[in-house]
């Protein structure tokens, strides 16, 4: 699944939101800046009429300033896009770890040899702790789907397609552990 991951972030999204933050503070500023120059000009404009350096300055500015709002926008939105990637990731983590925890557990009782019945009752108790530990982690899958949908509704340019296979994957292999408890 982290493979699937990183091929996302060859669209230029990173896991890491905070990655963002200076390309939005630099689009703030300059859009703030860019603004008191419009203002600056719009003075200077109004005080000299026939001025056409001013004019030709103001459009200039004012053009400036809507690209940098585009910027801006496109900012956000890709920080929306890697929060939810970020969520996502830490998520299926999450449950790999879960999954990989239960496995163990199965797998220490099922080759466990028991010599007399507190031994088989502690068994009995790990199994239970990975059942839990598994039915714990349900939620966690359904907040992943619903995170891949909500990419996919409000972001249809990320290429999430392969997220939900992995995804499947992972509750395939919940579900048959769950059954082997």
């Amino acid at each position: 699944f982290r493979r699937v991951l990183f091929r996302s972030l060859e669209t230029g999204i990173f896991l890491d939101p905070s990655e963002y933050n200076d390309a939005l503070a630099t689009c703030h500023t300059n859009v703030r800046c860019l603004e008191e120059v419009h203002v600056t000009l719009q003075a200077d404009m109004a005080a000299d009429t026939d001025s056409v350096l001013a004019q030709d300055g103001l459009q200039q500015v004012s053009d400036m300033i809507v690209q940098w709002r585009h910027l801006q926008s496109i900012a956000r939105s890709r920080l929306a896009q890697s929060q939810a990637l970020s969520e996502l990731y830490r998520n299926v983590c999450a449950i790999q770890q879960a999954l990989l925890d239960a496995q163990t557990l199965v797998h220490e009782t099922q080759s466990h040899k028991y010599d007399d019945m507190h031994q088989l009752e502690d068994a009995l108790a790990d199994l239970q702790k990975a059942k839990a530990l598994l039915n714990s982690e349900k939620p966690l899958l359904q907040q992943s789907q619903e995170l891949i949908d909500s990419l996919q509704l409000e972001h249809p340019t990320l290429n999430t397609d392969k997220c939900e296979p992995e995804l499947r994957a992972l509750c395939s292999g919940m579900h048959e552990l769950l059954e082997d408890v």
